[in-house]
């Protein structure tokens, strides 16, 4: 199987846009295309429905995803391992980490900052859950990470990059889809789903003492982070969830979809944050981190995400 099929099919089952994906990893959308059928062939079934402005994870798609993330990324850790064991790299390399809930704008600018700020280096980019991210930043296996805060880890630091607005999604025929805006004592009372916890456990931790301090007790845990279930799972089960806006791009384009309604959230302490982290100890010292952070102090604009 090659890696480069395996590498397409990620792409597209995250952005669920066969022209985003290509973008992503840089190539034109009719290889990227190409891509999947082969390996569609390869694995004896379709991996996605596609319609015409449409496409999502079949059954089989969504049982694979997981162990495709985890075959690149441990194609990362053995490439990563290989060069400090050999020390034979001659060009330094910037491996940036993002979190699956990054919206693709922010990462993007995040990317293309750094890559100027660092002409010299190699920026890489490793895509992941948050608290994988920063298992791995802690171990040294990342340079710096753009994961949701807080974080609660006392050996890294972190400086917030954007607030985004949180949106309430349900079914269009829900009693709340009329109203312009809510706020967190609107949704007391009623059935929220959310994503696995353990993508951003600290985040999530204090997301969701929020919710119930605001009386949204009633609150049901999926067993994975996964867009495409938990659109699922309101379109058919009904109840709230929280997303950011489509338009910010990447897995929350599921929702973009005329059976949803999305009604932004007005309490400004209940934001996205969306944050940079890195090693203490590396932005103490001249290099690389202290070299990000510093172009993140003064050169960083946060992208138009809302």
């Amino acid at each position: 199987m090659e890696l480069d099929r395996l590498e397409c099919f990620v792409a597209v089952a995250e952005e669920l846009n066969f022209g985003r994906a290509a973008e992503r990893v840089h190539r034109s959308a009719s290889p990227v295309s190409r891509a999947i059928k082969d390996l569609e062939r390869e694995l004896g079934g379709e991996l996605f429905v596609r319609d015409y402005h449409h496409v999502e994870l079949t059954p089989l798609g969504q049982e694979l995803l997981p162990l495709a993330r985890r075959v690149l990324r441990d194609l990362d850790q053995l490439t990563a391992r290989a060069r400090r064991f050999t020390r034979s790299a001659p060009e330094r390399v910037v491996r940036l980490g993002v979190s699956q809930l990054c919206p693709p704008l922010a990462s993007e600018a995040f990317e293309q900052l750094i890559a100027e700020g660092l002409p010299d280096d190699r920026v890489e980019v490793v895509f992941s859950s948050g608290a994988e991210l920063l298992s791995r930043l802690e171990q040294g296996d990342l340079t710096i990470a753009l994961v949701q805060l807080p974080i609660g880890r006392p050996r890294l630091s972190t400086k917030v990059l954007a607030k985004l607005v949180t949106w309430v999604i349900m079914r269009r025929d829900d009693p709340l889809s009329d109203r312009k805006t809510l706020s967190l004592d609107d949704l007391a009372g009623r059935t929220l789903t959310i994503g696995s916890p353990a993508v951003e456990p600290v985040a999530m931790e204090v997301m969701i003492t929020n919710l119930r301090a605001h009386g949204v007790v009633d609150i049901v845990q999926l067993p994975e982070f996964d867009h495409v279930k938990l659109a699922a799972h309101i379109r058919y089960r009904g109840g709230l969830a929280l997303t950011l806006h489509p338009r910010t791009g990447g897995s929350a384009r599921i929702f973009d979809d005329p059976a949803f309604q999305l009604v932004p959230l007005s309490d400004r302490g209940f934001r996205f944050p969306l944050g940079a982290a890195w090693r203490t100890a590396d932005a103490r010292r001249e290099g690389t981190v202290r070299r990000i952070v510093e172009l993140l102090e003064t050169n960083w604009t946060p992208p138009p995400l809302d």
